[in-house]
């Protein structure tokens, strides 16, 4: 129901207006807003939406999603100083995180994206990030996770399947290093 619309309305519009008001008319309208209100909600439910979430609510909650040039979808990332494998490669000579893309360029030049990469990290622990991770992925084709960073956990992983499982139209690729999940 709309919060603008309640009992006391009546009395504002009273108090307010110069002309008389006619009481049947100004409850019938009350009833009728209510009675709608009451059927979209009603439709919701009957479609199995309990709870709807707006996608700036959803950034709020998962610290949004970036867009690459090279990927033709959105991505999701984490500093690439937190993957568990990559820090041990990274002193390895020659290995694939030796020379991490992620951690020198427009990741590390700029301070603003370090705390937005700082900020998905955080994030990954949100009670809500699974349904505001499906909320922000599924109007893409496709869905890279981790453009930098990689999985932190054996529950990080399962968040990620169930997010696509909630997405079955996109196409979700995640390159990782995170062999033992």
């Amino acid at each position: 129901m709309d919060e603008t619309w309640s009992p006391d309305h009546d009395q504002w519009l009273q108090a307010t207006s110069s002309k008389p008001q006619d009481s049947r008319i100004r409850s019938q309208a009350w009833a009728a807003k209510r009675q709608a209100s009451s059927f979209k909600l009603d439709k919701l439910q009957a479609v199995g939406y309990y709870e709807i979430m707006l996608i700036k609510k959803a950034k709020e909650i998962t610290g949004g999603l970036t867009h690459t040039t090279k990927m033709p979808g959105p991505s999701y990332n984490t500093p690439a100083s937190r993957c568990i494998t990559g820090a041990r490669l990274r002193n390895v000579k020659n290995s694939v995180c030796s020379s991490c893309y992620a951690l020198k360029g427009n990741y590390k030049r700029f301070p603003k994206v370090e705390e937005a990469l700082e900020r998905r990290f955080k994030s990954l622990k949100r009670q809500a990030w699974v349904p505001a991770m499906a909320t922000l992925i599924k109007k893409h084709k496709f869905f890279r996770w981790h453009d930098a960073g990689d999985l932190q956990s054996m529950a990080h992983l399962e968040n990620i399947f169930e997010v696509c499982r909630l997405t079955p139209d996109t196409s979700h690729w995640m390159p990782t290093r995170e062999a033992k999940f």
